[in-house]
């Protein structure tokens, strides 16, 4: 609630002060400019210090939710039409907390818990949002905010790939994207970008003021795309421009000057960076393409998945337990030797709709389908970047981000609040909300911001530093010793853990993390491991065990077929070396 509105309540008795009258208009006022900083800070916080950069815009996320929580808990006032308007999506929570986490256990609770926590994260600050949404001012500087945050990161991605930033992004041999930026991946880049251009847009083409900033803007975030490279972002800009193009009501000469701005960073950006744009649109015509064909393994392997469990899918969060058996199986298929693989685990589907039908199934989809079609009566410019995030999300795993996903929750809270009319807004701040809710829910929130700091930031940080270590050529042992001390299982810290004792040849311990990381992993590396450390051991029926399951899911690791052939006996050797030639060159 505005100040403006709060100055129309109902009068109040004289012997309240007249201060706290006017104190909910103040703290609404940071309420929203708090939500404004997350949506910054989340799009660039980063950290060489966790094990992903998304973790640490999980944190700036968190932090800030708790901040708008702590703020709504200090008015004391909310209303529930906030958590209402994404009903479905808190229905799909209910159900993965109830069906997966009790009824038929997912297979990795502990990553459930961990998704489901992140996702409420989400849906709890587009509810503490939701009464400032239907401001239109308010909606203003929520899109200001995001279009701020693009042209940040555009300019540090246009920095580090002219290598003007090395001290903010190093380069590392091991890694060839050349503007990983803020977002530790080019795509994921793009995919931000790519909604921000539908609202650039439709600030020049609409806007009665002259947009020099949003020009500006525009120019910035239009190179940014280009240079990540990104096919998937650039089809997903395309169409959020194309639904949310004024057709009916252009203005030529600013049509003429955003069309104009597009063409000379286009031409810009092809003699400059040509490998990121010429090569990546011929690439896209080319049958070698593996991008692509990396893409069709992945759909290939998450549909097998889907039809194993259609009904109630895996759980939230146990994609990535299960994908190396059914991706394995796509390979091992009579068809699987067209497909292009290689030798990464494969943690998402890069098809956002795919994975949740993979892990939630019918039940998941059917709720996600009642949600999008709350949205398709609404109207409004929140459709660009929301259609942007849809495309985006058909190639790729934004809605594993938390900038990507934030935005998407706010525009689409801005989107069912633009359905209220006047009136219904206006009764809806002069109402009583119950109290229950403003300091219930708040409470609730730093509970999953606690859980979320302990069960994913904690770990990683952890983890990063033993890595770290490892790769420097010192002792991680101690360091990952510390991260196995912590209470909350994390599959990761056992295998890398794992891993470090196989190179100590401390065989039996090693084989002790291996198996430990199964509860949680069930990669082909893992069993990579637990074949070699059984081998050394001198037990070849387990260490042939081991080495079949791995190539299960990994079928062109080299050194497994070299260490199941070692421990087979010698009249099944030839017969080994048959299988191995269909997957391994000569």
């Amino acid at each position: 609630m505005s100040p403006a509105q709060d100055a129309v309540r109902p009068a109040q008795p004289w012997s309240e002060n007249i201060a706290d009258a006017a104190a909910p208009g103040r703290l609404d006022t940071w309420r929203g400019y708090a939500i404004c900083v997350a949506i910054l800070l989340s799009a660039v916080a980063y950290s060489f210090r966790l094990t992903s950069f998304l973790i640490a815009k999980e944190a700036a996320l968190a932090a800030c939710l708790c901040a708008v929580a702590a703020l709504v808990a200090v008015q004391g006032r909310f209303t529930w039409r906030g958590v209402t308007a994404f009903l479905p999506l808190w229905l799909l929570l209910g159900y993965e907390l109830i069906g997966h986490g009790l009824l038929w256990p997912a297979a990795v609770r502990a990553d459930l818990a961990v998704e489901v926590a992140r996702l409420a994260m989400l849906l709890l600050m587009a509810a503490f949002a939701y009464d400032l949404l239907g401001d239109p001012p308010w909606r203003q500087r929520v899109a200001n905010a995001f279009l701020v945050s693009a042209a940040i990161c555009s300019l540090l991605a246009l920095g580090q790939y002219g290598n003007f930033l090395p001290f903010l992004f190093p380069k590392f041999a091991w890694y060839d994207q050349r503007a990983y930026s803020v977002f530790g991946n080019q795509d994921l880049l793009g995919g931000y970008l790519a909604m921000a251009l539908p609202l650039f847009t439709w600030r020049i083409l609409k806007s009665p003021q002259p947009p020099l900033a949003s020009l500006a803007g525009l120019a910035a975030v239009a190179a940014a795309l280009l240079i990540s490279g990104s096919r998937s972002a650039w089809l997903a800009a395309a169409c959020g421009v194309a639904l949310t193009f004024p057709y009916r009501h252009l203005r030529f000469r600013r049509l003429g000057v955003w069309m104009g701005t597009l063409a000379v960073v286009g031409i810009i950006a092809a003699a400059t960076a040509p490998e990121a744009t010429v090569a990546r649109i011929a690439r896209a015509l080319s049958a070698e393409d593996q991008g692509v064909r990396a893409r069709l393994w992945f759909w290939d392997g998450t549909v097998r998945m889907i039809c194993d469990k259609p009904l109630l899918g895996h759980g939230l969060g146990n994609y990535a337990y299960w994908s190396p058996r059914y991706l394995g199986e796509a390979l091992h298929a009579q068809e699987g030797g067209s497909h292009y693989h290689n030798e990464l685990h494969a943690v998402h589907a890069h098809a956002a709709p795919l994975e949740l039908l993979a892990e939630t199934g019918a039940v998941g989809a059917a709720l996600l389908l009642w949600m999008l079609l709350r949205l398709a009566r609404c109207r409004g410019p929140e459709w660009g970047p929301l259609a942007a995030l849809f495309v985006f999300s058909l190639f790729n795993a934004p809605f594993h981000s938390a900038p990507h996903a934030l935005n998407g929750a706010l525009f689409a809270g801005a989107l069912l609040a633009r359905r209220k009319s006047g009136q219904e807004q206006e009764a809806a701040q002069g109402a009583r909300r119950p109290r229950a809710a403003a300091y219930g829910l708040p409470a609730c929130t730093l509970l999953v911001a606690f859980f979320s700091a302990w069960a994913v930031l904690l770990p990683s940080f952890h983890l990063r530093a033993a890595e770290s270590v490892h790769l420097a050529g010192g002792d991680p042992l101690p360091l990952y010793e510390r991260a196995l001390a912590h209470r909350w299982p994390h599959a990761y810290v056992h295998h890398e853990c794992g891993m470090a004792l196989l190179v100590a040849g401390r065989n039996e311990e090693a084989e002790h993390q291996f198996q430990e990381a199964l509860r949680g992993l069930d990669t082909g590396e893992v069993y990579l491991g637990l074949g070699l450390a059984t081998a050394a051991q001198g037990d070849e029926t387990a260490a042939r065990k081991w080495f079949e399951e791995c190539l299960l899911r990994w079928p062109y690791n080299e050194e497994a077929w070299r260490g199941l052939i070692e421990v087979a006996p010698i009249h099944e050797r030839p017969q080994m070396q048959q299988r191995a030639a269909r997957w391994l060159a000569p």
